[in-house]
């Protein structure tokens, strides 16, 4: 039985029996007679009290303290009847009443009045009740209200109050820091010389927990009554840069450039905090430049964030072509530096198409021609020093690689042993690996993993989800989902509808992703119509066992059987708009297979064996084979300990010469 039916209940009873009232609640010198069964049915308060041997029920009466004559009168004809009207005018008076006696219909009630009459005018009043009474909600609609209609001049009350009023409602408020700072400041203004003796004691009412947000570190640089105080930039400069950990997690593209600043105004920045700015600012340099304070950097910073930041920088060569013309073109006197800053750019690592269009039609080249003899000198001697490698990731995070050239196996970081979404991939000449929300790339010696967060929440790790990039942008493909992480913008995009399939294998070229079904079904998506399409259908059997891509071409790994004939292992390849049938395989092929591509060749892992296809003989050959893996490490040969499976494997261009070199035993 319900507390509806229970007031029901007693409410015939009392109206069978004409039951005297025989109980009493006294607030103040106010006494309100009622009738127990009414109050045990009502409130849960009520029964509590009246349900065993307590004071209250022995005396006959309770006394209520800290609540209003008036709202105990609604809250008891309420426990009456089941409804009262609650306006604005006595809701403040209610609702502590109302809680006290646990009437839960009576707050919601009251809240409901609340939610329905909140605006700019009482949303202040409002908001203090939702604290009080910890309505999230209302609490939220509120704050969102007074932050909309925010107006220092319309609020009389915070223009008259003295210093003490003012600390104790920005306290009591928990407003943003930027609400709170353009409500200190305008305080301030009203009397400069009087008032700014306070700002430091402002300054430290904000939440520091959080590293400051880029909009309050705009508004404090720009505020001249803040910056010309040493202590409040004393202040700052400690929550900005004597935590180094909290400066590496706090510093970001929106924010770096003015932390920049920052710390060359400041004297006591030490140099590991500074070092921390600029490793940033060399490594995000391709999203830094499209920032207009990215042009005002003085040549000195410029030059040494430019000159190195190819090392580690998580981005494709032309942004940082693009980046260096942005800063020489802002101001003439710079371009006297171009052939200098020219050596830095790695223009083997430009697409042919940049080079031939882009490049040639630079004006700035025409007063500076020894640009092209760099460039010539540079397209000639630094591509030798990339080398081709196939990494090998196994179980337990352990990733070994060998050289292309001399077969020779070296021993890269070790991953997180868990969280690992598909494998190993490349993208701007990096090898990378998506850890849950984190993209980790490989620096360029080869002797640490960076991280780089694309992704607020990871892909679910209990579905298929595979890997593929083009140009600046890596897919993550799902049964559900396919999402997008663009490089070049560092952003994240997941609306698109995924490829259906639970179990698959995918590749990408040009504006298409290639996704082959375990059976025979096949799709791709097409990124110019946001849609997917099927590739076509077979009346042959077939099995798929692994997909790449080399160029603009795709290739598929698979089984397939002819009504009535003999199965064999098919590859095809997708090139000039048309599928068509290349080499078979020369063995069997398992579901545990890897296609990859490396030195501009087609590789697949199979069983211990490399075998790499001759597009000119149309055949494949054994290109190595891969030593045995325990889990101790790589041995040339052990047939009595049992071994572990590669889970991932991956070409990429690099130079590892500094990594020591595997002995196989």
């Amino acid at each position: 039985m319900d507390h509806l039916e229970k007031l029901s209940s007693a409410l015939d009873d009392l109206r069978k029996t004409e039951t005297v009232c025989d109980f009493m609640i006294k607030v103040g010198e106010e006494s309100f007679p009622v009738h127990r069964n009414v109050l045990i049915a009502a409130s849960d308060y009520f029964r509590a009290m009246l349900s065993h041997d307590t004071k209250e029920r022995q005396e006959g009466f309770v006394d209520m303290k800290e609540v209003e004559p008036d709202a105990v009168k609604l809250c008891i004809k309420f426990m009456y009847t089941g409804a009262t009207t609650v306006t604005m005018e006595v809701v403040e008076n209610v609702l502590p009443a109302a809680g006290i006696m646990q009437l839960n219909a009576l707050s919601e009630n009251c809240v409901e009045v609340l939610e329905e009459n909140v605006k700019a005018e009482n949303c202040i009043s409002v908001l203090k009740l939702a604290r009080t009474h910890s309505f999230t909600d209302l609490e939220e609609n509120a704050l969102e209200l007074f932050r909309e209609n925010y107006n220092f001049e319309e609020f009389g009350d915070f223009v008259e109050l003295e210093k003490e009023g003012l600390v104790e409602r920005i306290s009591d408020f928990s407003l943003r820091n930027e609400l709170a700072w353009e409500i200190m400041i305008n305080w301030i203004k009203l009397n400069v010389e009087v008032r700014s003796k306070d700002i430091l004691e402002f300054i430290k009412l904000l939440d520091w927990d959080p590293f400051p947000s880029t909009l309050l570190l705009e508004k404090l640089q720009a505020e001249p009554v803040f910056i010309e105080n040493q202590k409040c930039k004393d202040f700052l400069m400690i929550q900005l840069f004597s935590n180094l950990a909290r400066l590496k997690y706090g510093i970001s593209v929106n924010n770096c450039l003015i932390l920049h600043k920052f710390s060359e105004e400041y004297e006591h920045v030490t140099n590991q905090a500074k070092v921390i700015i600029c490793e940033f600012l060399k490594n995000q340099i391709n999203l830094i430049s499209k920032d207009e304070r990215f042009q005002s950097l003085s040549r000195e910073t410029f030059m040494e964030i430019f000159r190195t930041s190819h090392s580690n920088c998580f981005c494709d060569e032309s942004a940082r072509w693009d980046a260096l013309m942005t800063w020489i073109k802002h101001d003439n006197e710079r371009k006297t530096l171009l052939p200098k800053l020219v050596e830095y750019i790695r223009f083997d690592r430009l697409s042919e198409d940049f080079l031939k269009n882009k490049i040639p039609n630079e004006s700035l080249f025409s007063e500076y021609p020894e640009c092209y003899e760099t460039i010539f000198e540079a397209l000639h001697v630094r591509s030798s020093m990339d080398k081709n490698y196939i990494a090998v990731l196994y179980p337990g995070g352990k990733i070994y690689t060998m050289n292309f050239a001399d077969h020779s196996w070296r021993k890269l970081p070790d991953l997180p042993s868990e969280g690992i979404i598909d494998g190993l991939f490349t993208i701007h000449n990096k090898l990378c690996v998506l850890l849950g929300c984190i993209l980790l790339y490989l620096s360029e010696n080869g002797s640490e993993w960076l991280k780089r967060r694309i992704i607020e929440e990871s892909p679910d790790d209990e579905t298929c989800a595979k890997i593929v990039t083009y140009g600046n942008c890596v897919y993550v493909v799902q049964n559900e989902m396919l999402g997008c992480y663009d490089s070049s913008t560092n952003e994240w995009k997941e609306s698109f509808p995924g490829c259906g399939f639970e179990q698959f294998f995918a590749a990408m070229n040009k504006d298409r992703i290639w996704v082959a079904g375990t059976e025979e079904t096949s799709k791709f998506f097409s990124l110019s119509l946001n849609s997917w399409g099927d590739v076509r259908r077979s009346s042959k059997k077939s099995e798929n066992f692994s997909m790449a891509q080399l160029e603009e071409n795709i290739y598929s790994i698979g089984l397939i059987t002819p009504e009535k004939k003999k199965s064999h292992h098919r590859v095809v390849r997708y090139k000039d708009s048309d599928w068509k049938r290349i080499g078979d395989f020369p063995v069997d092929v398992a579901t545990k297979s890897f296609a990859f591509t490396v030195n501009d060749r087609l590789l697949v892992l199979l069983s211990g064996t490399f075998y790499i296809y001759d597009e000119l003989g149309d055949s494949w050959g054994v290109f190595c084979k891969l030593p045995i893996y325990k889990k101790g490490g790589l041995i040339s040969s052990d047939k009595t300990s049992p071994t572990l499976n590669p889970i991932s494997v991956c070409g990429f261009k690099g130079n590892l010469d500094n990594i020591g070199k595997v002995e196989l035993g």
